[in-house]
C-alpha cells in the first residue's frame, strides 16, 4: 500500500485526486490547500 499526502488543489491536484481515489493499491491520506473550498472530492 502506498500513502499519499497531495499538496496543492489546482487541475494537476485534482486529476491525481481522482486517480489515486481509484487505484486500490493507494491510500491518499490527505489533501492540503490554503483554500479549503478549492477541494472538491469527486
Amino acid at each position: 500500500m502506498i500513502k499519499i499526502v497531495l499538496l496543492g488543489a489546482g487541475n494537476l491536484g485534482h486529476h491525481f485526486q481522482k486517480l489515486f481515489h481509484e487505484a486500490e493499491n493507494v491510500d491518499l491520506v490527505q489533501w492540503y490547500n490554503r483554500d479549503l473550498s478549492a477541494i472538491r472530492v469527486c
